[in-house]
């Protein structure tokens, strides 16, 4: 992969930030669009008959997919808002397990973004305005209050919990979930999952110094190959007293285990840093 050196200024940094902070899977906020519907999928499911343990839910909602697994395919339509936009868009994602997650965003069959996120940065490239960004992975989620790196995206993808390391946790019920909760220093967690089946349906981060907070939901669960349990539907939603307030609606439409055997990413050398 050809890369430049990256020029570090607030506007490429919100610039990027826009892009891979809702991300996962859209980072569509530089694409303009017109409309933006707010669909939520509802599964029905049995509230928890009696309060688990905290080891109990936190061994239940983490997994490790199949072995065979080393990839997924993964095509999805996109709508939300945010930075004074609404966004509708589709996606193509490739997961390599461990590894590396590549996002294609579409506008009307035209790709507007490409992004390539491993375990230590995250590559934009702007099709439309013909810029891109490099940054450190950790430090841009941190702009959102969001504890982690690579290994919470790839969880948020599989639709594994993810927990902050060394936390202490309560566990308890509430709107009809378990709950388990807990903080840091600086961080404060709630997970909500489903009895019987669970997998995280709910999760709720807090920065407590910033009060920035990232909002997840899960739904629309249906069994994948080698992945078991996989929720279609996602909601994300990052606010942040610094960097505003960004929506996104997720929908898979197609989840192929196995199915992403390469992918490609490229910096052109005629394209500029995000905010010149």
């Amino acid at each position: 992969m050809h890369r430049k050196n990256p020029v570090e200024q607030p506007t490429h940094i919100r610039h990027a930030l826009v892009s891979v902070a809702l991300a996962l899977t859209a980072l569509t906020c530089l694409i303009p669009a017109a409309g933006c519907g707010n669909k939520n999928a509802t599964d029905a499911f049995a509230p928890p008959k009696q309060v688990r343990s905290v080891s109990f839910l936190k061994n239940r909602s983490q997994f490790e997919p199949d072995k065979r697994l080393n990839n997924l395919l993964l095509r999805a339509t996109l709508e939300g808002s945010g930075d004074g936009q609404e966004i509708r868009a589709s996606a193509n994602i490739i997961w390599i397990r461990d590894s590396v997650i590549w996002i294609n965003v579409k506008k009307f069959g035209i790709e507007g973004l490409r992004v390539l996120i491993n375990h230590d940065s995250a590559f934009v490239v702007n099709r439309i305005d013909r810029t891109y960004a490099a940054l450190p992975l950790e430090s841009l989620m941190a702009q959102y209050g969001v504890p982690g790196g690579f290994d919470l995206l790839q969880d948020m993808l599989i639709g594994s919990a993810w927990f902050l390391p060394n936390m202490e946790m309560t566990a308890d019920t509430m709107d009809g979930l378990h709950r388990l909760q807990g903080e840091t220093w600086r961080y404060q967690a709630q997970y909500g999952i489903q009895e019987g089946l669970y997998r995280w349906r709910k999760g709720v981060f807090t920065e407590k110094n910033a009060q920035d907070q990232l909002f997840l939901g899960f739904d629309r669960f249906q069994n994948v190959d080698l992945l078991g349990p996989f929720p279609y539907f996602r909601r994300l939603d990052a606010r942040s007293m610094q960097n505003g307030h960004f929506l996104l609606n997720i929908t898979f439409t197609e989840v192929l285990p196995n199915g992403a055997e390469t992918y490609r990413f490229e910096i052109p050398e005629h394209y500029s840093p995000m905010g010149k």
